[in-house]
């Protein structure tokens, strides 16, 4: 559901989270990661990018380029999506 949503409101990365995820996986499983930490390994590489709900839709959808002020806030998607879990 996460994916989706995110799908939806992020039309320039569409399918970016499957990519991250499968080639994730594969790393992981290649490091030997196994059990529960290789489900952990999943979730963190699905919900890596949804703190990109906390950026406003004008700066996520920007046609061009982002001012540096902008790609400042758009760094900041992963302290979001750590503060919402």
């Amino acid at each position: 559901g996460w994916m989706r949503a995110l799908d939806l409101r992020d039309h320039k990365t569409a399918g970016h989270m499957e990519r991250v995820t499968r080639v994730t996986m594969a790393l992981g499983e290649r490091l030997g990661v196994t059990g529960p930490a290789l489900k952990y390994l999943r979730w963190g590489a699905i919900l890596h990018d949804v703190g990109k709900l906390s950026i406003p839709n004008d700066i996520l959808n920007k046609p061009g380029s982002l001012t540096h002020d902008e790609w400042r806030l758009m760094r900041q998607h992963p302290n979001f999506a750590y503060e919402m879990f």
